[in-house]
């Protein structure tokens, strides 16, 4: 272990109808291909609206999703849906409550429009931007309506006490704050799946509506709600039928679902729903569900439902990932990088403080479950690189390095980048990294790194499970202690940033889950990794091996008495 400090010398369940095991589908046949993300509705009706109110089957659906991607059907469908229609807007375009709607030409259709009661003393009226939705064989299931909208990380969930006079209800707050205007959500289908499941879990809905708004009340809003419907449609029916749904919402509150790449997303969504149905699993019994996930099934052609998994995974992996790669392959930065498969994209990478041609290094942001950008994974530093590794520590404020990889004597570029007991005192560029001491017993040094010497490069997983959980233990109790004051971005490295990163990340990420919500979601959390970098999480071994961690850290908490 080594310590140093650095001195600058220049001074981020369903209720109770809901299915364990949705009826799995066979290996894709094809990748779905990607959309464009605007599209508006037109109000032209074609003469294929026939063969749009026919519902399909759900083992059916995939097949019917690409036929009409490889047709560019989906644009003759979108651009027929109905027009928002302002003659049934009489109330909301009123010279009273104009003012009150947030956005012009989004207003609520008259007779389903939410009407509030006026409250003695009060000022404002009954007016609210604001539509009831019929649910899934519910009249009124839903408000949507729209609403100031912030973006953080990826959900929370507040509760929250609601009291007029003796009358004290509770309302839980959850805000998917990963899904940016008029597009679909950062983590594609997987989180939103994970959401739904979050947001049913509270059985609210047979309690009152369940309200939904975004900034506009019809594009996210929109999406939501058709997506809802339309699961409860495929778990209790096996059938569904995304355009006439959206119809029907369309029927009481304009332009739901307002572009085209939101209407694409949800079939995109629907098909991996379908495929995978929910990946997460509570921790009591998620021994047994792992045995259950291991075993061939004849209906996925032979395949174990875990190896089903991580194939979708592998095949959804790029459509996540669009930034291109411009800046790690140009002439100046080729030589900076180890691997030339294992290249950052432009817009999740660090910026190196200092001149644009020289802000470069091969390394990208990776989200925690709870925070945005927690950590950084790059390459073992290579000669050429040290002093910007350094100047990265530097700028990220960082307080911990994790090092995966093992050295190489046969390797000249993998050599420490750290100072020596012999000359502890090293200066790269612009940065003085001096050793203090190499144990872990003195709390009071500014960074850390942790080395896992027992990962072999030639190595997908660690032989040992319980050495990288104690790793992370050692991790989070020195990270612990700088919360407070902001103790800047993990640095994670191996070899290339690619492999061992990658499990190390994804381990995290499930460890989090499980102690927060006490449940595990490994397809989630490969999800979210290789959003960033594509190169995660490239074998079934190293997938699997993720819920191996998850079991032996259930082990150990039984052990401990933290689980029963």
């Amino acid at each position: 272990m080594v310590a140093e400090t650095l001195r600058h010398l220049n001074t981020t369940t369903f209720p109770a109808f809901h299915r364990e095991h949705i009826t799995a589908l066979p290996p894709r046949s094809k990748k779905l291909s990607s959309a464009g993300e605007t599209g508006t509705s037109n109000g032209v009706y074609q003469n294929f609206e026939l063969e749009l109110i026919q519902d399909v089957n759900m083992e059916d659906f995939e097949d019917y999703v690409n036929r009409r991607m490889d047709t560019d059907q989906f644009v003759e469908e979108y651009a027929s849906l109905p027009p928002a229609d302002q003659d049934r807007c009489v109330i909301a375009m009123s010279e009273a409550n104009i003012k009150c709607n947030r956005y012009r030409k989004i207003y609520p259709y008259d007779d389903t429009l939410v009407a509030l009661r006026k409250d003695d003393g009060l000022m404002e009226g009954d007016f609210i931007n604001a539509s009831y939705i019929t649910g899934y064989g519910n009249p009124r299931e839903y408000i949507a309506t729209q609403e100031r909208e912030d973006i953080t990380a990826d959900y929370t969930t507040r509760m929250i006490t609601v009291k007029k006079n003796d009358d004290i209800r509770t309302v839980y707050h959850l805000h998917f704050t990963s899904w940016t205007d008029k597009r679909r959500p950062v983590y594609g289908a997987t989180t939103l799946i994970a959401f739904y499941r979050k947001v049913h879990s509270f059985d609210i809905v047979a309690k009152g509506p369940l309200v939904v708004h975004c900034s506009t009340g019809i594009d996210r809003t929109g999406t939501f709600i058709a997506l809802d419907i339309l699961q409860k449609q495929t778990m209790l029916k096996g059938i569904l039928n995304v355009y006439k749904c959206v119809k029907k919402l369309r029927s009481e509150r304009m332009l739901m679902v307002q572009t085209e790449a939101q209407y694409v997303f949800m079939h995109k969504f629907l098909v991996e729903f379908i495929q995978c149905g929910f990946t997460t699993y509570d921790v009591n019994g998620f021994q047994d569900k792992f045995r259950l996930l291991c075993n061939a099934e004849p209906e996925l052609a032979g395949l174990s439902r875990l190896e089903r998994q991580f194939q979708i995974l592998c095949e959804i992996k790029d459509e996540l990932h669009e930034s291109p790669e411009k800046d790690g392959l140009s002439i100046e930065n080729k030589y900076k990088n180890r691997d030339m498969d294992v290249i950052p994209n432009d817009f999740d990478r660090p910026r190196l403080p200092g001149k644009v041609k020289d802000d470069y290094i091969n390394a990208v942001f990776v989200d925690s479950f709870k925070v945005h950008d927690f950590y950084v994974a790059t390459q073992m530093p290579l000669p050429q690189t040290v002093v910007d590794f350094w100047r990265l520590v530097y700028k990220l404020k960082t307080r911990s390095i994790i090092m995966l990889n093992q050295f190489d004597n046969t390797d000249p570029t993998s050599k420490p980048y750290w100072p020596s007991n012999d000359q502890p005192k090293q200066i790269y560029g612009p940065i003085e990294v001096t050793l203090i001491k190499t144990n872990n017993e003195d709390r009071r040094k500014n960074l850390r790194q942790f080395q896992l010497l027992t990962w072999p490069n030639s190595e997908k997983v660690p032989p040992n499970k319980e050495d990288i959980l104690k790793l992370i233990d050692l991790t989070e109790q020195w990270q612990g202690q700088f919360r407070s004051s902001r103790a800047g971005k993990t640095i994670v490295h191996c070899l290339t940033g690619g492999r061992q990163s990658g499990v190390y990340c994804g381990a995290t990420f499930v460890l989090d889950k499980m102690r927060s919500e006490q449940q595990i979601d490994v397809f989630l959390a490969a999800r979210y990794v290789t959003r960033r970098r594509p190169q995660f999480l490239q074998t079934q071994e190293e997938f699997k091996f993720l819920h191996e961690v998850a079991i032996a850290a259930i082990e150990r908490s039984r052990l401990n008495g933290n689980i029963q």
